[in-house]
């Protein structure tokens, strides 16, 4: 996990995009 990526993660709005999102965020992590 980089360090830059939490915050955003926790400042997401839990809107319509968040499934797409967190499947980003999971590609990118990996």
């Amino acid at each position: 996990l980089h360090p830059y990526e939490l915050p955003e993660i926790l400042v997401f709005p839990p809107v319509g995009g968040l499934k797409e999102y967190l499947e980003y965020v999971d590609a990118e992590t990996i």
